[in-house]
């Protein structure tokens, strides 16, 4: 499995422009031993066959398929250019993640920065910092984001208000924001309400901030009260407030609970921030199918699906079926990179929209002829 360590990150670099960006993360990389010279013109090839940036500052270079034999050992270099490096069609580099891989382990790295792409202040605040372990800390997911689809699970068929407890808790749980065994006694603790349809538990016992969610896709009867959600709260400072405040007013408009119906984590979490629901919620068609590219779905795979589905008036989500997460929007190639599939996984697609058969059919075509591999 990949290692990551502080003496990989470089602080305070300088390139004149992508190319000399990209010398230097190949210099770093034979210096560090993990390649062979000749894996620095996989990196340049790959900048010309599609550009690595992925979005508010962050680029991934990494090598070509026919350049992997130069791969020493799978590891990864991280270049930070606190004035930025043009990396071309307008955008604008300040952390270089290089990554040398001969197998799929650097998806955990990738799922890493999908967390921090999501976050675009913890991206400008990496790209200025002056200490490595602030990077580190981020990519391995010891910053939390108060929230995130990783702790919310839609429309589950759950059959008691515990059962909605434990898989909320859960989820704060496994994604680190509590230690296993206070999570289990989050599970155990007073539930508190909001209205007639939400509870809710919560403790101070936590180095995180964080709320998760659990939607039921029935009602879950306790008392005179008919629960659609489950939020579970770990407080260590009060960035959770918001949330909490925009979930309250909820209970004065129904109309959250039919959107409940058909939401995804995506959809949820924002209209827990404040950015309200979809407009329409429609039925979807979903479709199973199986990842068969040796690395998985790393970025030149992901690029591939992006492009796939472009053409059509159609919203296109895809989860991974191996690990039970969420529904990740399609078009987003760190969202895709944040599923971490690897070869042989079974993906579920479910697109919604006039051309959603449509586009399904063409993402089906070209997943079964190697998505571009």
């Amino acid at each position: 499995m990949i290692s990551l360590s502080k003496s990989n990150i470089y602080l305070n670099q300088r390139a004149t422009d992508q190319a000399a960006a990209i010398s230097l993360m190949g210099e770093k990389m034979v210096a560090s031993g993990l390649t062979r010279p000749e894996y620095v013109d996989g990196l340049k090839a790959r900048e010309h066959i599609s550009s690595t940036f992925l979005g508010h500052g962050i680029a991934i270079p990494h090598g070509t398929p026919e350049t992997r034999d130069a791969v020493n050992k799978t590891g990864v270099i991280i270049l930070q250019f606190p004035q930025g490096v043009d990396w071309g069609d307008d955008n604008r580099v300040f952390l270089a993640v290089g990554i040398a891989a001969r197998s799929h382990e650097h998806l955990k790295v990738l799922s890493g920065l999908s967390r921090i792409l999501d976050n675009e202040v913890l991206c400008r605040q990496l790209a200025q910092t002056q200490c490595e372990e602030d990077i580190l800390n981020a990519i391995e997911g010891r910053v939390k984001p108060v929230q995130s689809d990783a702790i919310v699970h839609c429309y589950y068929t759950v059959e008691s208000l515990q059962a909605m407890k434990d898989r909320a808790a859960t989820a704060l749980g496994r994604e680190g924001y509590l230690p296993t065994s206070e999570a289990e006694q989050l599970a155990l603790s007073e539930t508190g309400f909001m209205g007639s349809h939400i509870a809710m538990i919560r403790t101070t016992k936590t180095d995180h901030t964080g709320v998760a969610m659990v939607s039921s896709r029935s009602p879950v009867i306790e008392g005179d009260r008919s629960i659609r959600l489950m939020l579970a709260v770990a407080a260590n400072d009060n960035r959770h407030l918001p949330v909490l405040k925009e979930i309250r007013q909820w209970q004065h408009d129904d109309h959250w609970l039919s959107q409940l119906d058909h939401c995804t984590a995506g959809e949820l979490l924002r209209a827990a921030s404040g950015q309200g629901w979809p407009e329409n919620n429609q039925s979807f068609c979903t479709r199973q199918l199986v990842i068969k590219n040796i690395y998985g779905l790393h970025a030149r795979p992901c690029a591939v699906i992006v492009s796939v589905i472009k053409p059509f008036n159609a919203r296109v989500e895809i989860r991974s079926m191996d690990n039970g997460g969420n529904f990740v929007n399609a078009r987003s190639l760190m969202k895709l990179l944040g599923l971490g599939v690897s070869r042989n996984t079974t993906v579920e697609v479910r697109p919604n929209g006039p051309d959603a058969l449509n586009a399904l059919d063409a993402l089906e075509m070209a997943i079964a002829q190697g998505l571009g591999e």
